[in-house]
């Protein structure tokens, strides 16, 4: 037996456990895989899920394994499978997959290509069950097209599960003039995307999208500085059984504590985070409250209260929608330098690099292409000479200690 632990999120199982016939997959549409398997066995072998938990035997006495139209699974398979269960887990620490949440068992056909394999199965948990997203900015049908078939081919798959319009000015709806939304529906028919989606930073389309009907999620900047504007739009898709996903969890790097974000998201119901995670200490924090939960402390809540005060108001989010500038400001980050230097050590902002970006503030021309493309209507200019003030008071300030 060999056992292969890949990803974040799985735990594959590589069985060798010989089988007198090959399994076989189900009818019909199915999800897949592909794993590289490293020194895999020459004989036939069940790959599977591992799952945390101990198989009781019940799992596999109380199922009627003789029922299956394709794939007759005898007593020796059985055997083989029950065996492999329990030597798979080290002290039963860990199960196959295969009866958890089915009363089949996974099993599929593998097809191989020298050390890789796709694996077609059925019956997955939902723990595992992975959920293919992704997005275009076309403005028109035939960008869509190009759009998705470029993300088939490099996803390497045959559908996306959830493909979303990205940030658009207006709400796709069917017979515009755009063909848009037409054109997602055709996609849909086609079985190459299976939900319609939309993403935005306005509020006004936001709600336009949601009162459609027209869509299956919304994807919306949303984190523990949310105000009520944002709340109202959780609100509105738990009414409407629309899923809410939530961009920027820690807006765009201002919060800087992983768990205690991660605990007050667990409050929201009905909202799934896309955390935008940029360092990998952040990373750390997120999987161990995967693995260990999180609770939302009385410490934890002071510090959402602290940061809310301290960035209330206009402030920028660092999305970049207001980049390339004109005159080569690094608007993204000079726009919100005086926060980055109050919630990070400052002594990285201060470098001999980022004053010459800072210095490239003075060329501003004042044109308005950077407000013009803000989602949050923010007067950038502004936010640009105050950040430029503030930064050299406090490099100022830094020499002067030193």
């Amino acid at each position: 037996m060999k056992r292969k632990r890949t990803s974040v999120f799985c735990v594959l199982a590589l069985l060798a456990v010989l089988l007198p016939v090959p399994a076989r997959a189900d009818m019909g549409p199915k999800p897949s895989m592909t794993i590289h398997v490293e020194n895999p066995p020459s004989g036939i072998y069940y790959l599977d899920l591992l799952v945390p938990g101990e198989a009781p035997d019940e799992l596999f006495d109380n199922q009627d394994w003789n029922d299956l139209s394709e794939a007759q699974m005898d007593a020796e398979i059985i055997t083989n499978l029950r065996t492999a269960a329990r030597d798979a887990g080290g002290e039963g620490t860990w199960h196959l997959a295969m009866l958890d949440g089915t009363l089949l068992p996974m099993y599929g056909e593998i097809q191989s290509t020298d050390d890789t394999f796709r694996y077609d199965y059925h019956g997955v948990p939902d723990e595992f069950r992975i959920v293919l997203a992704t997005k275009t900015g076309a403005q028109t049908a035939e960008g869509f097209w190009k759009d998705l078939e470029t993300s088939l081919r490099t996803l390497k798959t045959d559908y996306i599960d959830i493909y979303q319009f990205h940030n658009p000015a207006f709400c796709p709806k069917p017979g515009g003039e755009d063909g848009l939304y037409d054109a997602a529906l055709e996609a849909k028919k086609q079985g190459k995307i299976r939900h319609i989606s939309i993403t935005n930073h306005r509020l006004a389309v936001a709600h336009e999208a949601i009162d459609s009907g027209l869509y299956e999620t919304l994807q919306f900047p949303f984190s523990y500085l949310a105000g009520e504007q944002e709340m109202e739009l959780v609100r509105k898709c738990r009414e409407t059984n629309m899923g809410f996903i939530a961009m920027k969890g820690m807006a765009g790097g201002l919060i800087r504590d992983g768990f205690t974000a991660a605990a007050w998201m667990a409050q929201q119901d009905g909202v799934v985070p896309i955390w935008g995670v940029q360092r990998e200490s952040e990373l750390d924090q997120f999987l161990q409250c995967i693995r260990e939960g999180v609770e939302l402390t009385d410490e934890r809540k002071a510090t959402i209260e602290r940061d809310r005060k301290e960035l209330c108001g206009e402030f920028c989010r660092g999305c970049g929608y207001c980049m390339p500038c004109p005159a080569g400001i690094e608007i993204n980050q000079c726009a919100r330098m005086s926060l980055m230097l109050r919630r990070a050590p400052a002594a990285a902002w201060l470098t001999e690099e980022w004053q010459q970006k800072m210095h490239q503030i003075e060329n501003c021309r004042h044109c308005g292409h950077c407000m013009s493309k803000c989602p949050y209507g923010l007067n950038t200019p502004e936010l640009l000479q105050a950040n430029y003030k503030d930064y050299w008071e406090v490099l100022a300030a830094s020499k002067a200690e030193k």
